[in-house]
């Protein structure tokens, strides 16, 4: 046994340190794998927020520098309209363009009426538009109705069909009319464009919250052939007190780096600006960037690391068969005896060796002795139950299937009575179990009492019992139920002002009966006894 004990520490230990080795190897890999990708992200993160910021801050500074300019513009444009009320909208865009001369910049006019409506424009794609869904665009054309002045948006706003960058201003014409001016960056459009058509795998999508709903699009993929209304219609909402599966989403609501891995391909989400940091919170909305990576290589180098894993295992396989077949010769198959005489309870006879495992038969052949003669004496205890002395489930399948096969062999009739107590769960949570236990032994003197020395009682569950009569018609069952459930409702004192009562089921055995469909049809009319209001018998 010595021997045995030592071989197995040494498998033991051996294995132990190769796992312990390639664990180490993996594990270093692995953490240099992870460090190489978040740098190789956090790199790609950098150089695109640096571009944008900075492309945003030059963009936000040459509108904040332009706001007089517009302002002036947008009251050239009330002069002209004012002056010639039939001017279009096409001509006063062309006059504006050629007077002001902005360079990089083009102008949009937009007629709007008292509901909000865009009903004239020169960015078609607006027609119809229902400016009330635009938080800030409602708020200046409720503050010019009021005081007739002109105001310049404090947002820049990126235009959801075009991509391009528009800073707004709003004046009202006259009475249920208002203009709204469009200026357009198109330099800082024309550079976004460019790097998202130069990078294929980079998207840049722009995430908006409007009355407590959020929705996005992708900036570079645009459909300029519906109209804006439509497109609105057309896009994802996301509840924004509700949680969402959706990442771009996550990205946008958590403020960080989001890995989604799909075969060899590493997808990051990123949140590129979170406008609430902006300078001057001249954006009113966040950018999201995803950008796919490419872990061909790596996975390549996992699987070189699992051919090893697999090569060690096949070697400590063929290692262990051969301890394996050294040990069942000296030590695994005596032991293998002494367990099969184990198993069928029987004396250890072909084991004369003076070692260990001699030893070990000879204990072993005096302890199955010993339990023999206690068996004898206790094998009638394991039909008790423990609590109320009654018999068990255990007796009662043997006792029932005895009675079936009389029945069935020479018709001799025989009844079954289960009942249960009521409400014995409420009995337990008020007055605790021990009092419960006390009810269930009362509840057993008391049966034991009224019925014959030829009947059985048995305790089948928490609180069930059940009884059978032996050569017993139905309507003899039936009295003996009755009158037992009028005595433990009448003389049972185990709880001081609490009365307790049972409902009961009662059935004789029929032709087709067995035992499981003879207790199902009892217990059925117990359950017919629980519902009709407790406290009674049921039978056939």
């Amino acid at each position: 046994m010595k021997i045995k004990n030592s071989m197995y520490l040494f498998q033991i230990i051996f294995s132990l340190f190769i796992f312990f080795c390639l664990a180490i190897s993996y594990t270093t890999y692995k953490n240099y794998y992870l460090n190489d990708l978040d740098e190789y992200i956090d790199k790609e993160i950098e150089l695109y927020q640096k571009y944008l910021s900075s492309s945003l801050k030059l963009v936000s500074l040459k509108y904040e520098g332009n706001k007089n300019i517009f302002y002036n513009i947008h009251e050239k444009a009330l002069q002209i309209l004012k002056k010639n009320p039939d001017t279009d909208l096409a001509t006063l865009k062309k006059e504006l363009q050629n007077e002001c001369k902005l360079k990089n910049f083009e102008i949009e006019a937009f007629l709007i009426d008292e509901n909000y409506k865009i009903f004239d424009t020169t960015f078609t794609q607006d027609m119809g538009l229902n400016l009330s869904i635009i938080v800030e665009a409602k708020e200046y054309l409720d503050r010019t109705k009021k005081d007739g002045n002109i105001y310049i948006a404090n947002n820049v706003s990126e235009d959801a069909l075009d991509g391009k960058y528009k800073l707004y201003s709003y004046s009202k014409l006259k009475e249920g009319v208002f203009l709204e001016l469009g200026f357009v960056d198109t330099e800082f459009h024309n550079n976004i464009f460019n790097a998202l058509d130069k990078n294929l795998d980079l998207k840049l999508y722009r995430v908006t919250s409007v009355n407590g709903f959020q929705y996005y699009y992708d900036i570079a993929k645009r459909d300029s052939y519906i109209s804006k209304k439509e497109y609105y219609q057309s896009l994802k909402k996301f509840d924004i007190n509700k949680q969402s599966s959706d990442k771009i989403i996550n990205t946008a609501r958590e403020k960080k780096i989001i890995k989604d891995t799909q075969g060899k391909i590493i997808r990051v989400y990123v949140p590129i600006l979170d406008y609430r940091k902006f300078v001057n919170s001249f954006w009113h909305y966040d950018i999201v960037m995803s950008f796919d990576i490419d872990i061909s290589k790596k996975i390549e180098t996992l699987e070189k690391f699992e051919n090893i894993i697999i090569i060690f295992l096949t070697f400590m396989f063929m290692f262990l068969t051969f301890m394996f077949y050294w040990l069942n010769k000296n030590f695994t198959q005596p032991i293998k005896e002494i367990e099969n005489a184990m198993t069928a309870s029987k004396l250890v006879d072909n084991i004369k060796n003076e070692n260990e495992i001699g030893h070990i038969a000879q204990a072993y052949n005096k302890l199955l002795t010993n339990l023999h003669n206690k068996i004898k004496k206790n094998r009638e205890l394991i039909r008790i139950d423990f609590l109320t002395k009654a018999k068990n489930r255990k007796a009662y399948h043997e006792n029932v299937l005895e009675l079936l096969s009389l029945y069935k062999r020479y018709q001799i009739p025989f009844s079954i009575m289960l009942f249960d107590i009521d409400n014995f769960k409420e009995v337990n949570d008020t007055y605790g179990h021990s009092v419960g236990d006390d009810v269930l032994k009362d509840i057993t003197r008391l049966v034991k009492s009224e019925i014959r020395e030829s009947d059985f009682l048995y305790r089948v569950g928490g609180e069930e019992f059940v009884v059978l009569f032996p050569q017993t018609s139905l309507q003899s069952a039936k009295k003996v139920a009755e009158k037992i459930r009028k005595i433990i409702q009448n003389n049972l004192n185990t709880i001081e002002n609490r009365t307790i009562t049972i409902s009961i089921g009662v059935c004789e055995v029929e032709a087709d009966d067995i035992g499981d469909s003879l207790y199902k049809k009892v217990d059925q009319l117990l359950y017919k006894a629980k519902k009709s209001g407790k406290n009674r018998v049921c039978c056939e």
